[in-house]
């Protein structure tokens, strides 16, 4: 079994460093999203919030999700303004964790839930839905939840006709035993088929060039495989690291890079935890650093960061020269090599980050 640990709803403060394990609780599904009035509120335009000295240029855009008043807004930051603008401010009893582009950069993926009917408690259970890139209308159901306790996470629009996420569901045994496990699918949008492409595993992501799909599995494997999955090979030493996850591939395909944790400094699990079969599954929730690594295994994993940071999550610009991404505690640019980290957002954050041109 794949443990997940999903941040969910609870008490303003907790959502962006919180994680839980989703249990099966009743629940009713959730209601269609609340009627939302689109707009585009800019919440900062100071360029001086941005890194003054940089020799790279600033282009583009940052998508992620930020904590504004202690609630998850979905925001766009201008990197050569610095602008940053709110392009969904989720209701009340809402939960917004990530965002992904499509290539075309005129549509928003996005891991949600919209308040539960009743006042019921929102347990932070994702499904998929898309909107306009420019926030100029609400969320709308891409995927249709079968179980309530079923939630969408993970997610990547790397192609124009593929959606790339991991998919966890319960499934109950012939003792009536409920047990949770993830797999990863992707989506094919212009007929709405799903493909199971690996089972017991999370964290996809698809190359530039659509050639190579990463992923991790229950057992900490860091795979690199077909875009469907097929003919899996691994890329490092099972036991270099004692959790990865986050993969991302350089933009011209010579390096796969990642968050991850060395064994001296992972986190024990405790004896509950032991008894239970709990293993550490991924990288996300222990205080972990960037690595490169080259695409074809050889050579030894560069360490990029020495931030033990939790929640990593990053992207490249187009040139690959540079990197944008995530924490717990905000958001970062830095060289591709790991030279000029810079924190440009002081901020609780969740999920992804996508960099547009």
């Amino acid at each position: 079994m794949f443990i997940i640990l999903l941040a969910a709803c609870s008490s303003a403060g907790e959502e962006q460093t919180g994680s839980s394990t989703p249990v099966a609780t009743a629940q009713s599904e959730p209601a269609s999203p609340t009627p939302l009035t689109p707009s585009t509120e800019a919440v900062s335009t100071s360029p001086a919030a941005l890194p003054s000295e940089t020799s790279q240029e600033l282009n583009g855009q940052l998508y992620f999700v930020g904590f504004v008043g202690q609630r998850p807004k979905l925001i766009r930051l201008d990197l050569q303004s610095g602008e940053e603008t709110i392009l969904f401010d989720p209701p009340e009893s809402a939960w917004l964790s990530e965002v992904a582009v499509s290539p075309d950069g005129g549509q928003l993926l996005l891991a949600y839930s919209p308040p539960p009917e009743g006042g019921q408690i929102q347990y932070g259970f994702t499904g998929l839905y898309t909107m306009p890139a420019d926030g100029s209308d609400e969320p709308q159901s891409l995927v249709q939840r079968a179980d309530p306790s079923e939630t969408y996470f993970n997610i990547s629009w790397p192609l124009d006709e593929y959606l790339y996420y991991a998919h966890f569901t319960p499934t109950v045994d012939d003792e009536g035993f409920i047990f949770y496990g993830s797999q990863v699918e992707r989506l094919h949008l212009p007929d709405g088929q799903v493909e199971l492409l690996v089972e017991d595993a999370a964290w996809p992501r698809l190359s530039r060039d659509g050639s190579l799909l990463a992923y991790v599995t229950e057992g900490n494997d860091f795979l690199l495989a077909d875009p469907d999955g097929s003919n899996p090979q691994p890329i490092l030493d099972q036991e270099a690291f004692s959790a990865v996850d986050a993969p991302l591939f350089s933009p011209d395909g010579r390096l796969i890079c990642f968050s991850a944790v060395l064994p001296s400094t992972a986190a024990r699990p405790s004896l509950v935890d032991r008894l239970l079969g709990v293993s550490l599954a991924q990288a996300h929730s222990v205080p972990s650093d960037w690595y490169c690594q080259s695409i074809d295994g050889s050579g030894q994993p560069q360490r990029l960061t020495e931030l033990n940071a939790i929640g990593l999550y990053g992207d490249f610009d187009q040139t690959g020269d540079q990197m944008a991404f995530l924490t717990a505690a905000g958001v970062y640019l830095m060289n591709a090599d790991g030279g000029e980290l810079t924190q440009i957002r002081e901020m609780a954050t969740t999920g992804t980050i996508n960099w547009l041109p």
